[in-house]
């Protein structure tokens, strides 16, 4: 979600979270329909009723949230809720039916981890599913979560090493997605963006494990803050960014100059109080 804001009222806070499915993107011809530039995505698919509608619209991508639920299962659910329509086995056989059915419009999916303790079930519940562990399954399976303390220092529940290990020894063939808890964005926090102390420690993660496919989850709006670091991630070889969050015509307009065929952009429009925050602050030279 939207980092948690001294910046803001409890109303636009509000207006940054997680609103249910966003569908992001624009239509582009490209080689691949799960590749840059021009991937529309379902954002946050966290229920039936969301998946069945991002399959309708014809999204390329279809992201959403894995927790562990009170029982012990993998739900599609966005903390704090434990609790969902929607189990992660039952998300791999919606979406693995329907690319099944029209291999032509098959989707690719990103599954966002909460918690620690749901990994290991969800890693063993997609290498049941027969259409998601085929040799040669062509959508991509993204496995993300935030494994390193990012702007705001709000500590990460994740133990990087851990993650990536589980990870590589049941999924190699998928892509790891790695991002930064986003928390407390101060003025400071805001102005500073991502910290090369961050960089540094997501490279050295990347380069201790010999990751290969990876792709760096960042918040568009504290990226936007220093284009060098951002190549800096580009620069790990065989990686790409994926810029997530809100995301207003100059954070699109910077967007632009990055390698279009690197970036992804899972990202939604400003509400009303967002645009008028992001208006202020950068009239306040706190945002680019």
């Amino acid at each position: 979600v939207f980092p948690t804001a001294s910046w803001v009222g409890d109303s636009a806070l509000r207006a940054l979270l997680l609103r249910g499915t966003m569908i992001s993107g624009q239509k582009a011809g490209r080689a691949s329909r799960w590749e840059p530039p021009g991937v529309v995505w379902s954002h946050a698919t966290n229920s039936l009723r969301d998946i069945t509608s991002a399959l309708d619209d014809g999204v390329h991508f279809i992201e959403a949230d894995v927790v562990r639920s009170g029982l012990g299962l993998a739900v599609m659910a966005h903390p704090p809720a434990t609790e969902s329509d929607l189990t992660l086995e039952d998300f791999l056989r919606i979406t693995a039916e329907h690319n099944d059915r029209l291999p032509e419009h098959a989707v690719a999916i990103k599954l966002d981890f909460k918690n620690p303790e749901v990994v290991e079930i969800s890693l063993d519940l997609i290498s049941r599913n027969a259409y998601w562990s085929a040799p040669g399954c062509v959508p991509p399976v993204w496995l993300n979560a935030d494994v390193c303390t990012g702007p705001g220092l709000r500590p990460s529940a994740f133990d990087g090493p851990q993650f990536v290990q589980q990870c590589l020894a049941k999924r190699p063939q998928d892509t790891l997605s790695l991002g930064w808890t986003v928390h407390h964005a101060t003025m400071d926090v805001l102005r500073n963006g991502y910290l090369d102390h961050h960089i540094d420690e997501m490279l050295a993660l990347c380069q201790a494990h010999a990751i290969g496919k990876v792709t760096f989850a960042v918040h568009g709006v504290f990226a936007q803050q220093d284009t060098d670091r951002m190549n800096r991630l580009l620069a790990h070889p065989g990686s790409t960014v994926t810029f997530w969050g809100v995301a207003d015509d100059p954070v699109h307009r910077w967007l632009d100059s990055l390698d279009p065929k690197r970036t992804y952009r899972d990202t939604m429009p400003p509400g009303w109080l967002e645009w008028v925050g992001l208006r202020l602050f950068r009239n306040l030279g706190y945002v680019r």
